[in-house]
């Protein structure tokens, strides 16, 4: 019986840095679905925000469809993304199919925290520019170096946990990460519950 680890939470949470270190302890290959979608904006991009948005669902589906193919082998996977309410349907589907051990790991925090981490990453240069940007990609010309101004923090707040990013937990093993300082996160005791429950 495979294993299932799903890292959840909002936007610059933590999780993905999280989810790599986990992957390397755990010796467990990592699927992170922001890694596909840089992907499909690089050799596809996008004119409307409606196509960064099917881009999106692609990447979604893409991801569970490797994670179904691992798991019937039998073997172990992490997943990690923002994950919203659109994903709990078909992850089910695949845990209901496939015979595997779920772990949820659920990255949260003080919201106003959160949202600074989250504006300091869009307008740093190492942020891929296919996720700050929302109606076309890639950008030339004189726009081709323009960021955005990132949303606010009552879209922040308000649009993400609506779409249930805050509160994404499969299955009954789960563990909550409070991400709000990050000085006072133990990935190692993380690592240690997780072992615990596959």
């Amino acid at each position: 019986m495979g294993n299932l680890i799903i890292v959840s939470g909002m936007p610059a949470s933590g999780k993905s840095c999280f989810a790599g270190y986990a992957s390397r302890k755990l010796h467990i290959p990592l699927v992170s679905k922001d890694s596909i979608k840089e992907i499909l904006f690089d050799y596809i991009g996008f004119k409307s925000h409606e196509e960064k948005t099917a881009l999106n669902n692609a990447s979604l589906f893409a991801m569970l469809y490797m994670a179904r193919q691992v798991l019937n082998e039998d073997g172990d996977i992490i997943l990690e993304n923002n994950f919203e309410n659109n994903a709990i349907v078909p992850i089910n589907k695949i845990i209901s199919e496939v015979r595997c051990n779920v772990v949820s790991i659920l990255f949260s925090g003080e919201m106003k925290t959160l949202y600074k981490r989250y504006i300091d990453r869009s307008y740093s240069p190492e942020r891929h520019r296919g996720h700050a940007l929302s109606e076309c990609y890639p950008v030339t010309g004189e726009q081709s170096g323009k960021i955005p101004e990132p949303i606010t923090f009552d879209q922040y707040s308000a649009d993400f946990t609506a779409r249930g990013m805050n509160s994404f937990v499969i299955g009954k093993n789960s563990i909550i990460v409070d991400a709000t300082d990050f000085d006072k996160v133990s990935y190692d005791q993380i690592i240690g519950e997780i072992r615990n429950y596959l």
